[in-house]
């Protein structure tokens, strides 16, 4: 899915994600970030990665300052995925941006 971004941008969805993850998602932070000087303007892109307890699911939130929306994407990342369910996790993350006022665009 993805969502268009709020007048704070990327920033602001990431601090507001963030402040819910491990309360109302139970799921951990941590992220990453790149940055192309080299290109005109200026690339910046931005990964805020949730993930399980267990650390076999993980959301994705990707932005750029070359897309007024952010990309989210959920995936499996261990060996017994199918015992483990990532619904959960993606509906809560999709309620909580949709009780936010996020325009939520399904792919």
């Amino acid at each position: 899915m993805s969502v268009d971004l709020p007048s704070g941008g990327a920033a602001q969805l990431e601090e507001q994600i963030t402040a819910i993850a491990e309360t109302r998602l139970g799921m951990s932070v941590s992220g990453g970030t790149f940055e192309d000087p080299y290109e005109q303007p200026v690339l910046r892109r931005s990964d805020l990665i949730l993930q399980s307890p267990d650390v076999s699911v993980a959301i994705t939130v990707s932005t750029s300052n070359r897309s007024s929306r952010a990309r989210i994407s959920v995936r499996r990342t261990c060996y017994y995925d199918a015992l483990v369910p990532w619904r959960p996790y993606w509906r809560n993350l999709s309620a909580f941006l949709q009780e936010s006022g996020y325009r939520v665009h399904r792919r």
